[in-house]
């Protein structure tokens, strides 16, 4: 087999898919009755079953995230198969949160910290994953491979996001949120140091890519309009207080409605604890 064969073949593409075509329908659709099959094998079940799941979860995640990389830096020239990083593709974006926190839901002691990533997983992984999902905007590639990764990836999000709020909704307090939210907000700073250090080596090295980690790059666009609108008519500081502001907002309102919909269980979890 040759290296463009080799080629060819990471990279096996198809015509673009489009929002609510059959690739989308069927992944809505997918995330749905998954999301609701395993809320309900997961809701009683052992801590130890869950944290098995989780890790044989995160696997999946982590193969696909490879792929994803290796797809992404693939290059051929004059015939020879090479690897060029594409820093733009960098795992530091809100749906790449999973790919952190899932190991630490799972090997965790019961506890705050381990509380805290519960959370992160519930609120913000599960938001991030949701909204890609419902309105994919760019992540359709025409590589096959890329797009079914990029959807089954959100997709986990939504399901693990579901299956952790009802399976430790006995744990939701303000510690649980605020400890979520402290995560996210390190992460965020990670995210943002990122976009300036790594653009830095791009320019110094002269490299073809670039970064823009949560859309919020100060040197390049912003993915959303509204943002980058705000950006053009204020400043690139005023722009990532918004988003922050924004994404706060949005957290407390599905931390909300979560701590609303669990009521019922979390009252009989009270009386017959299962952890």
């Amino acid at each position: 087999m040759t290296h463009q064969q080799i080629y060819d073949i990471i990279r096996y593409s198809i015509e673009l898919p489009t929002f609510l075509g059959p690739i989308h329908r069927t992944m809505l659709i997918f995330t749905l009755v998954a999301s609701i099959l395993v809320a309900l094998i997961f809701k009683n079940a052992k801590d130890r079953t869950v944290r098995i799941f989780l890790m044989s979860v995160w696997v999946l995640v982590f193969i696909m995230q490879i792929y994803r990389q290796i797809t992404y830096s693939v290059v051929i020239v004059d015939g020879v198969l090479g690897l060029e990083y594409q820093f733009a593709h960098l795992p530091l974006q809100v749906c790449s949160v999973q790919l952190y926190a899932i190991p630490f839901v799972a090997l965790l002691k019961n506890g705050r910290l381990r509380d805290s990533f519960i959370a992160l997983m519930c609120i913000w992984s599960f938001f991030g994953g949701l909204g890609v999902s419902i309105y994919p905007g760019t992540l359709f590639d025409e590589v096959l491979g890329l797009t079914l990764q990029s959807l089954i990836h959100h997709s986990i999000q939504v399901i693990l996001g579901v299956m952790l709020a009802i399976r430790y909704c006995h744990r939701m307090n303000k510690h649980y949120f605020f400890g979520g939210f402290i995560l996210f907000m390190i992460y965020f700073a990670i995210a943002m140091v990122a976009n300036i250090t790594i653009h830095d080596f791009i320019v110094q090295t002269g490299r073809d890519d670039s970064i823009n980690m949560f859309f919020l790059s100060p040197y390049e666009e912003s993915f959303l309009p509204i943002l980058e609108t705000i950006r053009q008519a204020t400043s690139h500081t005023v722009m990532v207080l918004t988003y922050m502001a924004g994404f706060t907002f949005l957290a407390v309102v599905i931390y909300k409605l979560q701590y609303r919909l669990t009521e019922n269980r979390r009252q009989r979890l009270a009386l017959n604890p299962i952890d």
